[in-house]
């Protein structure tokens, strides 16, 4: 268990992206598609979509720990890997506009960003 302070120096980036109407994973600031599993370098337009695409989520700063810590122990996407500006990043896909992580459902609004909506 780790105390307030260490709580609020848990961070994990990610790139956030989304399911389309048809299952087509895009980054949130872009329209490529985006297959995580593949081993091929990205399009220079799909790398800048996600560059665009990426926040970082802090322990209490709309997010709950146990949902900092989840992430950090999700594994990169492959399609990132080769990537030096993605390579550390983890996928926070949003179906919906939602996504669960744990315990937590988590939520996407364009005007401002990723919060926690609830807990399962």
């Amino acid at each position: 268990m780790s105390t307030d302070g260490e709580a609020h120096d848990l961070v994990v980036d990610v790139v956030l992206l989304h399911t389309s109407g048809d299952d087509v994973t895009v980054a949130v600031c872009g329209h490529s598609p985006v297959l995580l599993t593949s081993p091929d370098p990205l399009l220079p337009s799909t790398l800048r979509e996600l560059l665009d695409s990426c926040a970082t989520l802090t322990a209490h700063v709309g997010v709950p720990a146990e949902v900092v810590r989840a992430m950090r122990e999700t594994e990169v996407p492959r399609a990132f890997e080769n990537s030096p500006w993605l390579r550390k990043r983890r996928a926070l896909v949003f179906v919906g506009g939602r996504c669960s992580v744990g315990d937590h459902v988590l939520a996407y609004d364009e005007r401002i960003g990723v919060y926690a909506e609830e807990a399962l």
